[in-house]
């Protein structure tokens, strides 16, 4: 099924053809657990024009045999093995250099999440409707709860300024986790790493450093679905090494000056 997506002009709408292509990408460590279920996830897209991309981080489970299932029967799908076993914020960029240069948009979902049948289109809408947005999220089913929210319904266009502001002056982050947001990939490209791999939850510290040379767009529908579970990484080593302090502090310090 293909879509008609529309771009905003002097605040008008007008046709720009055809879908965009989007770059899926899945970083994968031992997560046979839910990975069929979130593979699923993306095929299910009634968004039709996008790779998927799952990157083996030398996974000991059934996760590589499972990619391989799916890759066989789409060729939409493609692997790549990591030679070496690579710590999460470094595995998460160097999975960044495996998407497509003919991507426009980058959807990261990790292993143990999914997004809903309408993710990409919904996203992809904000995204052509704006060209200066450069961050796209939406509201998420986190674990049993539905957050993310606080904007208004009425807009799905705002300055990265003020985005950037309301979380280091409030704390108040329309970011979620990584699964949650769909990135321009120029803004990607252009950039040697996203994630600042000194500490574990700088997927905040990379929104915002994105949102200095863009803005920030929002769809205002539940379209991801992340998952709460024991053996998460939020939940193992950033509590046991409150990395999840030091990245507050390292935020507020580096973009503060900014922003």
């Amino acid at each position: 099924m293909a879509h008609t997506i529309t771009h905003k002009e002097n605040g008008k709408a007008a046709e720009t053809g055809h879908e965009p292509f989007v770059s899926v990408l899945t970083p994968v460590y031992n997560g046979d657990k839910f990975l069929r279920e979130c593979i699923e996830s993306v095929l299910k897209q009634d968004y039709d024009n996008w790779e998927y991309v799952l990157v083996n981080n030398q996974s000991t489970d059934r996760s590589l045999q499972i990619m391989e299932e799916y890759a066989a029967k789409d060729k939409r799908i493609r692997i790549h093995n990591n030679e070496d076993f690579l710590p999460q914020m470094e595995n998460l960029n160097a999975a960044f250099r495996h998407i497509s240069s003919e991507s426009k948009y980058c959807k990261v979902i990790h292993a143990d999440d999914i997004i809903f049948q309408d993710c990409l289109t919904k996203m992809v809408e904000v995204g052509e409707q704006y060209p200066s947005v450069g961050i796209i999220s939406a509201y998420r089913l986190n674990g049993s709860k539905v957050d993310l929210d606080g904007l208004d319904y009425k807009n799905n266009f705002y300055a990265g300024k003020e985005i950037a502001k309301r979380y280091l002056k409030n704390g108040t982050s329309y970011f979620g986790a990584p699964s949650n947001l769909l990135i321009r990939s120029d803004l990607i490209q252009e950039r040697e790493k996203i994630y600042d791999e000194s500490y574990l939850s700088s997927d905040t510290g990379a929104c915002l450093e994105l949102l200095k040379d863009s803005d920030f767009g929002f769809a205002h529908q539940v379209l991801t679905f992340t998952r709460l579970h024991e053996n998460s990484a939020t939940n193992t080593i950033a509590e046991e090494n409150y990395e999840l302090i030091q990245g507050l502090i390292k935020i507020q310090t580096e973009f503060g000056p900014h922003y």
